[in-house]
């Protein structure tokens, strides 16, 4: 897995566990994921990275 999709799929699962945690938290666990998705594709497009790159290992 490219160390990018490790950032997403971990947004992915927060979000899905989400309805199991008190109600209060649920919207701010989405929207946390939703800013850290944004914050790491601002980064990569910032350094030139788009979406049809991948990082290699």
């Amino acid at each position: 897995m490219a160390r990018n999709g490790v950032i997403f799929n971990g947004t992915y699962w927060i979000q899905s566990w989400s309805p199991l945690c008190q109600k209060e938290e649920r919207g701010e666990l989405k929207m946390g994921c939703r800013h850290m998705e944004s914050a790491v594709l601002e980064l990569f497009f910032k350094f030139g990275w788009g979406r049809c790159y991948r990082i290699e290992d």
